[in-house]
């Protein structure tokens, strides 16, 4: 199944898309998902306007790879001023995952998959309640709430703090304040971390720069964040998207795909290196135009091939269990006196 940004989706067996070199798209479309799933799957389909697309894989019609495909229109109606987010596969609501979502206007949110399932997908659903003028900017997913998370704002403060520090709440709630962060900067991404793995962040310029975790102090949700690295005000590094790179990945050279406002561009993850300049090694050209996601693919190894060597010596740091105060005692006033 495929979906572009501009929201096509199409259904091909395994089959004609090997066979088919080159996808067709309209001209500045590209794909936000591409991936091999079953026809009793799903995909929930992430708008800016705060709102998720439940649909069934066997509700989008089947086709060659070569072809357009099937705009989401024809088999919903969406907003015009709607724009896809986050495509997220499932094949199991019962299991235990949560949606990490953040808002331009610094509010960030988790909820539990399995709220997520429908039964009438006629029409767009509620994900969060978004503000007056604020709109939903990324949606990530986790399978634990013992990691710790980064947010980031479009201009590069960045904090890291524990993912429970944030409530679980239902599709219906705002969310909770992100970072302590001046108004006229705005929310860019949130990403759920993993052990021993790097940070990825991409640019408005067309850089991806490739960061050491732990060179981020941890501190509290709703902090002043630390500024990752220096900007130039008069044409800024803005941030677009986070992502994590293991060591499997950089070692197989697996392609990143960024999705520009006029095109797709793959990345070699081995050519990103962690000390290449301040802001990043610039990778995508204007004539791509702006940058908005990138996608990490995926490698797997296979049973008898070594454990992989970590990348990075980063580890969540748990959280010191509160102190218990002693019990008083009856007798205290009387050791006392």
């Amino acid at each position: 199944v495929g979906i572009t940004k501009d929201g096509y989706v199409r259904q091909s067996s395994i089959r004609s898309y090997k066979a088919t070199e080159n996808a067709t798209l309209k001209e500045s479309d590209a794909f936000m998902f591409v991936g091999e799933v079953s026809t009793i799957d799903t995909l929930l389909i992430f708008t800016n306007h705060g709102n998720y697309i439940f649909l069934p894989v066997y509700k989008i019609p089947e086709s060659r790879w070569k072809e357009l495909g099937t705009h989401v229109n024809n088999l919903l109606q969406i907003d015009l001023e709607e724009e896809i987010v986050r495509v997220v596969h499932i094949d199991d609501f019962e299991r235990k995952q949560y949606f990490l979502f953040t808002t331009k206007h610094n509010l960030v949110k988790l909820t539990e998959v399995s709220d997520f399932h429908a039964v009438r997908f006629n029409k767009t659903l509620r994900a969060i309640t978004l503000n007056e003028g604020d709109h939903l900017v990324h949606v990530d997913v986790t399978d634990s709430l013992e990691r710790e998370v980064i947010t980031i704002s479009n201009y590069g403060h960045t904090l890291r703090y524990e993912l429970s520090e944030i409530p679980v709440t239902s599709t219906q709630a705002k969310g909770v304040k992100g970072l302590y962060l001046n108004p006229k900067y705005t929310l860019a991404a949130s990403k759920v971390l993993d052990d021993h793995h790097d940070l990825l962040v991409l640019t408005s310029r067309g850089t991806i720069k490739r960061l050491d975790i732990n060179t981020i102090p941890k501190k509290k949700r709703a902090q002043r964040g630390e500024m990752i690295f220096k900007q130039i005000k008069t044409n800024p590094y803005y941030v677009r998207d986070l992502s994590l790179l293991n060591s499997v990945q950089y070692k197989n050279r697996a392609t990143i795909h960024v999705v520009t406002e006029r095109d797709h561009v793959g990345v070699n993850a081995f050519e990103l290196k962690r000390h290449a300049a301040e802001t990043g090694k610039r990778f995508i050209a204007k004539k791509h135009g702006e940058p908005l996601h990138m996608v990490i693919e995926p490698v797997e190894i296979e049973p008898s091939e070594y454990e992989p060597v970590p990348l990075s010596d980063y580890v969540r740091i748990k959280p010191e269990a509160p102190k218990e105060k002693p019990q008083p005692s009856l007798f205290d006033d009387l050791d006392e006196s």
